[in-house]
């Protein structure tokens, strides 16, 4: 009887990586050259996962060529995850796996086939398509499922159906799936991502048309963006605040409604934390105990081994929170109109930035207003930033409004990061984006270590 221990933390990091990919485009390519060619073609449209599948009228010489896509892939192009699909047994699992495939689609649910990978620490998502097949999968611990073939086996309503009976399971749904529904499925609350051949059709391929195949992936992802709407009601919830006499302006701040910065107590809040920033920067190193009395007034709490660095700017400084044994170089600066939540062993560079406050995009919204006693104020809003444990943010970094850092992430230096980073990954860009997952092989004291041990 096989049992099964397997590392779950590696199964929700790769599901993770799937449901930040949202689009996993399903390929069939034989030709190694080609295939890192399309997976930065991919790339470049913002596509960050692919499935290479195992489909060949070849045999075992197809077989061996599809592999070589898929370690060449892993090997030129770390940026993108790339998986195996068409999975049909033990035998492709563990070409699969030994190629490097970071996950193993199955069409569908092969106990044998499901065992070796479980067995290998590999997350495989298998095909199914109804009930039965989703309770087999769950006596096997998996509730991340490939429901295949989408479209005729009841797409979209099948699945809101299948929500009721099992709603910790979600699904990837793949078959059948283009630009016009695509959307439709990916708003379905149990679809975790979705599989497709528009963006990457095979003749597409077969002609090299690489630009063509960035450009359908910019406008396959452009099409499951939230439509228009969304933000229009987002902005009508934002705006309604104004006004509102039922809360006050730090409660509208903290809300992330519009509310007016210029509000008597905010300005005293403000006025405190600037006066113990200054404070702090004015102490020397060695002042200690002088700098912890001044962060626990300026914080409302006192961090366990929080070292800052130096100079600090905080807006409010009691709207930040701090885990154990956080450390920020020089130049740290929080602007914490909205909660600013930073986890365990956090640890900024030179120059970082955690940025809350936003403004309305629209001049006529934006811009200074005056009372009808001659006063000046506008109008603005924030959104939280939230920072896992155990992440390391190098110099010059700056973090938007809206934003949370996954556990054990890694962000360039001169990053700009306007979008939530999934754990375990290292990061940089301008905006910031996933470059790849950071994996043991990437440990260095820790090996040297055991080394000598």
């Amino acid at each position: 009887m096989f049992i099964l221990y397997y590392n779950t933390r590696m199964f929700e990091d790769i599901t993770q990586k799937l449901k930040s990919a949202k689009i996993i485009p399903v390929v069939k390519i034989e030709d190694a050259q080609k295939a890192v060619l399309l997976s930065k073609a991919l790339l470049d449209g913002g596509i960050t996962a692919v499935e290479i599948t195992f489909r060949t009228t070849n045999g075992e010489a197809g077989f061996a060529k599809i592999k070589e896509c898929i370690a060449l892939i892993k090997k030129e192009v770390p940026s993108i995850l790339v998986g195996a699909g068409t999975v049909i047994n033990e035998a492709l699992a563990e070409m699969a796996i030994k190629a490097g495939a970071g996950f193993i689609v199955s069409p569908g649910f092969n106990p044998k086939t499901i065992d070796y990978c479980l067995s290998q620490n590999v997350a495989i998502y298998p095909g199914i398509n109804n009930p039965s097949q989703v309770e087999l999968a769950l006596a096997k611990n998996l509730n991340v499922l490939k429901f295949f073939p989408s479209e005729i086996s009841g797409g979209v309503p099948m699945l809101k159906a299948l929500s009721g009976p099992f709603p910790t399971v979600s699904f990837i749904a793949t078959g059948g799936i283009n630009q016009k529904n695509a959307r439709a499925y990916l708003q379905c609350k149990n679809v975790a991502a979705i599989g497709g051949t528009w963006m990457a059709a095979e003749e597409f391929i077969q002609n090299g048309e690489w630009d063509k195949i960035t450009q359908l992936s910019k406008l396959a992802l452009k099409a499951i963006d939230e439509p228009s709407l969304s933000r229009v009601k987002e902005n009508t919830r934002i705006a309604s605040s104004v006004g509102d006499r039922g809360m006050s302006e730090e409660e509208k701040m903290l809300e992330g409604l519009l509310y007016d910065p210029t509000d008597k107590k905010l300005e005293t809040q403000r006025i405190k934390a600037h006066a113990l920033c200054q404070d702090y920067n004015l102490s020397r190193d060695t002042e200690s105990q002088k700098r912890n009395a001044i962060l626990k007034d300026l914080l409302g709490e006192a961090p366990e081994a929080l070292t800052l660095q130096g100079p600090i700017q905080f807006d409010y400084g009691i709207n930040t929170h701090f885990g154990s044994t956080c450390y920020a170089n020089f130049n740290f600066t929080v602007l914490d109109t909205c909660k600013v939540s930073i986890g365990n062993n956090v640890y900024f560079g030179p120059n970082c930035s955690l940025v809350t406050p936003m403004h309305p995009l629209l001049p006529k919204d934006r811009n200074i207003r005056k009372r009808e006693n001659g006063e000046l104020f506008d109008y603005e809003y924030g959104k939280p930033i939230t920072i896992k444990d155990n992440c390391w943010l190098a110099s010059n970094v700056t973090v938007c409004g809206g934003v949370t850092i996954g556990e054990g992430s890694v962000i360039g230096a001169g990053s700009v990061v306007t979008k939530d980073i999934p754990p375990n990954s290292l990061a940089a860009g301008v905006p910031c984006k996933v470059i790849r997952p950071l994996t043991e092989e990437d440990a260095m004291v820790y090996r040297e270590i055991h080394k000598v041990c």
